[in-house]
């Protein structure tokens, strides 16, 4: 089995491109894997190939981990896939990793780069990734982005269970430090006293929380805690139409960050603040990076926590979208159930939770919350089963977990896995076997991954059992 030689003994110094090309949040999500890297490797040279459209690069070029960043080109021929091929022998790299890729990137890593190292999941790149790649489960709903990271990295000597050991860590440039001061002084900021900063933010995939829902809960607060000032912030045209409506339906002041700052400054803005709220974002995983207490709404049924929450920092999570029964099409969805559902009384209790040290923030922690409030389970029973399924129901229930009830031959079964928001299926009828698999492939198109299906009892003494018991089905799921 193929092994990095780290450099020493007479083998070349590692040269290695990580290939993050999407979005602001995920490149954050990649940070550990490359601090991972520059303490096991310390001589290694790590190059980041960031997107061309979220300002990544700016975001991560002052890291004294990264060597270099580049920005992907947009390969639409063959000439061009040939041409940056080229530019990627020229400087020599040993490897590539994808933590993301396009498919001309990739096979020009192919041409251009020894060692390739990717999810041979993908399956149209798989010659690029056939030796060193990693087959890495497409529907395992109980891997977060920075475990799935951590899993590609065999080659060099790191798993999976790495990730626990290793935190977002982002930084603010040192050059930010008083353009960014001096833009809160001129709003009238409050240095003294603690800051909540919401996000009003609108990101493509995910379902955006709307402005009156925002200044409902803001009124709220400062009825409560008056002495906490609220910071809003966003920077695209649409955020800037949100602020103007949140604006004008609240009653007191807040400081408008909206569209005052670059990317790079947002970091600097958000040491400032003790709580962040505001849906799954790029802005959101800054927050986490930076260490800050955050409260996350989660609407789209798509974005799940376990793929994509806040990673080791403090948090509480509220998701309320257990009643739309219709396919979750993210922004493009015509229903605001899951947003109109949010519940302003929980969001500001798990507020005051943050602002007085509570949540949750070890890894061991956020794994069991996460089972808890974004994994809802369906239990099917028949007349055989009945008593044992209700007492499965009531212990799980007494564990904190969103179970509901259903029996086997139930002919709207597809209907209330929808509305529920159903991520495992525990049939302890053991019937109906062929007719569930099918249900459960094709509810992949309205709940973006198909629910676990598990026969038979699985009794467990204790809520982690339950959660291994699952995790480990998960991890062995290729459908």
């Amino acid at each position: 089995m193929y092994s990095v030689q780290g450099g020493g003994d007479g083998a070349p110094p590692l040269k290695i491109l990580i290939l993050r090309e999407d979005a602001i949040g995920d490149m954050v999500l990649a940070l550990p894997v490359i601090a991972a890297l520059h303490a096991k490797y310390p001589s290694a040279e790590i190059t980041v190939l960031a997107s061309n459209y979220s300002g990544n690069s700016e975001l991560i070029a002052h890291f004294p981990q990264v060597h270099e960043v580049m920005v992907s080109p947009d390969i639409r021929s063959f000439r061009e896939m040939w041409a940056f091929a080229k530019i990627l022998r020229a400087k020599k790299f040993t490897h590539s990793l994808h933590l993301s890729t396009r498919a001309g990137t990739a096979w020009a890593c192919f041409f251009g780069i020894r060692h390739n190292i990717g999810d041979k999941a993908i399956l149209g790149l798989l010659p690029v990734f056939f030796r060193l790649g990693r087959f890495c489960p497409p529907h395992d709903m109980m891997v977060h982005q920075v475990q799935r990271n951590f899993g590609l990295l065999r080659p060099f000597g790191l798993s999976a269970l790495d990730a626990e050991r290793w935190s977002l860590r982002l930084t603010p440039h040192p050059d930010d430090a008083d353009v960014v001061r001096e833009k809160l002084q001129t709003r009238g900021f409050d240095f003294d006293k603690k800051t909540l900063c919401i996000h009003l933010g609108a990101a493509g995939g995910n379902k955006p929380v709307l402005p009156g829902k925002y200044a409902a809960y803001a009124m709220s607060l400062n009825r409560v805690c008056p002495d906490v000032q609220i910071l809003i912030t966003g920077a695209s045209d649409e955020e800037k139409v949100f602020r103007d409506q949140f604006l004008a339906e609240i009653n007191f002041p807040v400081i408008d960050m909206v569209g005052a700052t670059r990317l790079r400054e947002v970091l600097t803005l958000l040491t400032y603040c003790h709580v962040f709220v505001g849906i799954d974002t790029g802005p959101a995983h800054m927050a986490a990076g930076l260490g800050i207490p955050q409260l996350l709404l989660s609407t789209s049924k798509r974005v799940l926590p376990f793929k994509w929450g806040p990673w080791l920092n403090r948090h509480m999570i509220v998701r309320e979208n257990r009643r739309c029964a219709i396919p979750c099409h993210a922004r493009a969805c015509p229903e605001w159930t899951c947003v109109d559902d949010l519940p302003v009384e929980t969001m500001l209790r798990d507020t005051i939770l943050l602002l007085t040290g509570g949540g949750w923030d070890s890894f061991a922690d956020q794994q069991l919350y996460w089972f808890q409030v974004a994994m809802p389970i369906l239990i099917l029973l028949d007349k055989t089963t009945r008593e044992l399924g209700h007492r499965l129901s009531e212990t799980w229930r007494s564990w904190g977990l969103t179970v509901h009830i259903a029996d086997v031959d139930d002919p709207d079964l597809y209907r209330h896995c929808v509305s529920w928001d159903i991520r495992i299926i525990q049939n302890v009828s053991s019937r109906k076997r062929l007719r569930l698999f099918v249900m459960a492939q094709m509810l992949n198109k309205e709940l973006s991954h198909p629910p676990l299906l598990v026969h038979g009892n699985p009794e467990r003494e204790t809520v982690l059992g339950l959660l291994n018991y699952y995790r480990r089905l998960f991890s062995q799921r290729v459908l």
